[in-house]
């Protein structure tokens, strides 16, 4: 499962095999981009919709970086929502954002994994 949720292939593809640059990358994900739902609950509830945007996006732009393909996609698809490109945004996306959520805590062992075995 954890190949689905880090393909390391194409992440160090995107670096040019460098392997010492994709683990700073992995490193700057596990450390740097934190995913928290209840802080984006609260951006949201303060009607701070641009900034539950680039809270996601940020995320999502990290998981791309090393080929978290899923919690990008899941990452996507909420980031979607908060810039209104599926219509206006009535209530939190609370399943979305459980999914994202969920989508960054099983990724993270497989980064971990992958940093301590490289």
């Amino acid at each position: 499962m954890s190949e689905l949720l880090l393909d390391a292939q194409t992440g160090l593809d995107l670096v040019d095999n460098d392997m010492e640059l994709y683990k700073i990358l992995l490193n700057g994900f596990l450390t740097d981009n934190s995913f928290d739902i209840e802080y984006l609950q609260d951006l949201y509830n303060k009607n701070k919709l641009d900034e539950c945007a680039s809270y996601v996006h940020r995320v999502k732009g990290s998981a791309r970086q090393i080929a978290a393909k899923f919690l990008a996609q899941k990452g996507q698809e909420l980031e979607d929502l908060f810039r209104k490109k599926n219509g206006p945004l009535t209530q939190f996306p609370q399943q979305q954002a459980k999914d994202f959520a969920d989508a960054y805590e099983k990724t993270k062992p497989a980064v971990i994994e992958f940093y301590n075995m490289n």
